[in-house]
């Protein structure tokens, strides 16, 4: 019933001149948000913490595989008990290295969403203010590929939007 009364409604808009007032937008947000200062510091943050994490588990497994030569290298002059708990701490080194990697890759997803949230929040801010400032009822990502078409009415919101972030 709603639905009908909704679509209804729709239907007669164009009878009474408001639809020739609507007003759409479009932009793509990725290439906004890539070509920002602050996604570009926030992008070699992240590079740099992935290769300290990078460095840190190559000495892991570098310490690993030393272990290994020499536990081969000595095996055959080694006891059962010995053989066992060099067997044990070679596997606790898998163990950690693992633990290492699977923590690293947790971490850099965190910073990755605690750096990147602010600048997103910022850009959709600023998507929102040129909306009400040009007086547009939406705006698309056309970015997304959703979009199939967009009208030479649509306004291009995006030269707006990178004035007021201050980036060309």
């Amino acid at each position: 019933m709603v639905k009908r009364i909704l679509v209804a409604v729709m239907l007669m808009l164009p009878m009474f001149g408001v639809a020739q007032d609507l007003k759409f937008g479009h932009i793509n947000i990725q290439e906004v948000f890539a070509i920002m200062p602050e996604t570009k510091e926030a992008q070699a943050k992240l590079e740099a913490s992935q290769s300290q994490m990078e460095s840190k588990l190559a000495s892991l497994t570098e310490e690993a595989m030393k272990r290994q030569q020499e536990l081969q290298a000595k095996a055959n002059t080694m006891s059962e008990a010995e053989k066992e708990d060099a067997y044990a701490e070679l596997q606790g080194y898998e163990e950690r290295i693992t633990r290492y990697r699977e923590n690293a890759a947790k971490e850099l997803q965190t910073k990755q969403m605690e750096l990147l949230q602010p600048i997103e929040e910022k850009l959709r801010t600023i998507i929102e203010q040129v909306g009400k400032e040009k007086g547009l009822i939406y705006i698309f990502d056309s970015g997304m590929g959703v979009v199939h078409y967009i009208s030479d009415k649509s306004v291009d919101v995006t030269p707006f939007v990178k004035e007021k972030l201050g980036i060309q």
